[in-house]
């Protein structure tokens, strides 16, 4: 009955001796997939993560869903996650990008995070619109020093970053770049 929503599906090994677990669930879209929605404001979580399983999509994700509260608990929308040895890694559910001039920079799959299907998307399509891509490792200042920042989501696409630590990008949000 929903217009627009999210379908996750979920297999277990199920019981010992057993066969495999299915699980299936439709939920609405988050709130913030709505084209409406205000940019982001972000900020980095102080606790140092050590990343997952980056090649196995799963849901054990406690690191990233106390990183969540603790920002909303300070009035932000999402959290970045830090690698122990200083590097950005993502969002709490998003992968990062930033831009410096013309090009597109977004954490390394060697850092540890998703792959994620937008991700995938947009470093295939920047190219095409004019924009060189690096992928890398970034400490959280690099991030926060750069023309312009995005999220994305494969729930909601593209979503701007305004301000990471409580330091503001330039005006206007989203920039020329991210909305190119």
């Amino acid at each position: 009955g929903l217009a627009t929503a999210m379908a996750r599906l979920v297999l277990t090994a199920g019981p010992p001796g057993g066969a495999p677990t299915r699980l299936a669930w439709v939920e609405p879209l988050p709130d913030y997939a709505g084209p409406d929605t205000p940019p982001w404001r972000v900020a980095c979580h102080p606790e140092r993560v050590l990343p997952y399983r980056p090649d196995v999509k799963h849901t054990n994700r406690l690191a990233h869903a106390v990183a969540l509260r603790r920002a909303r608990e300070r009035g932000l929308d999402d959290a970045l996650l830090v690698h122990p040895d200083g590097w950005v890694l993502e969002g709490t559910a998003s992968n990062l990008f930033f831009f410096e001039a013309d090009t597109l920079h977004t954490p390394a799959l060697e850092c540890g995070i998703l792959a994620g299907i937008t991700r995938d998307v947009v470093l295939e399509i920047a190219p095409g619109t004019g924009f060189r891509t690096v992928e890398g490792r970034y400490p959280p200042a690099i991030v926060a020093a750069a023309d312009e920042c995005f999220a994305t989501f494969t729930s909601a696409g593209v979503r701007p970053i305004a301000e990471i630590d409580g330091q503001s990008f330039p005006a206007p949000v989203p920039g020329p770049r991210v909305q190119r």
